[in-house]
């Protein structure tokens, strides 16, 4: 079943508990990150819907005057540092 980038949005916000737990933008932005992370290991191309939607944390950061997010790699390298 193949589902748009906006489909899985809206079935996370209909159970956002069973998706991502409580209502934080931090919990969405890693929930997204491993959706993106397992879709590039079975080796599905990004859809434009994601493409666009990279740019929603950057945004919301500037939007928010969030400071202490820390933006994670796409090629998750400092995820596998040590």
């Amino acid at each position: 079943m193949n589902h748009s980038y906006q489909e899985l949005l809206q079935q996370i916000q209909k159970k956002l508990g069973l998706h991502i737990g409580n209502a934080s933008i931090s919990n969405l932005y890693m929930f997204l990150t491993g959706y993106q992370f397992a879709r590039r290991q079975c080796n599905i191309p990004i859809s434009t819907e994601e493409r666009e939607f990279q740019h929603f944390q950057p945004w919301q950061q500037e939007k928010f005057g969030l400071k202490n997010f820390t933006v994670v790699e796409p090629n998750y390298s400092l995820l596998l540092r040590r």
